[in-house]
């Protein structure tokens, strides 16, 4: 699918809520994921263990509870923001 090519998704100094989707999965060459300073309260789904081109991840300042999910197939992350969500 022509959607597997994106590689950018800025969403960030919205009100969006829920939850990010689980058809992120799919996003294989997905770089850079911004979606901070939102209002997403769900657990973070575990949509990242295929993402191996992910190289920023920013979700900073969202309502995110329970525990992060495992990151260890993304090993060229650089950056990673997770400042002031409820994350354990």
């Amino acid at each position: 699918s022509s959607s597997g090519l994106l590689s950018v998704i800025e969403i960030q100094n919205n009100a969006f809520s829920g939850t990010l989707p689980a058809t992120w999965q799919s996003l294989q060459n997905l770089q850079i994921l911004a979606a901070a300073n939102n209002s997403f309260k769900q657990p973070i789904p575990n949509i990242f263990g295929k993402m191996t081109s992910l190289l920023s991840l920013f979700l900073d300042n969202n309502q995110f509870g329970g525990t992060f999910p495992n990151l260890s197939n993304c090993s060229q992350l650089v950056q990673l923001g997770l400042s002031n969500t409820s994350l354990s």
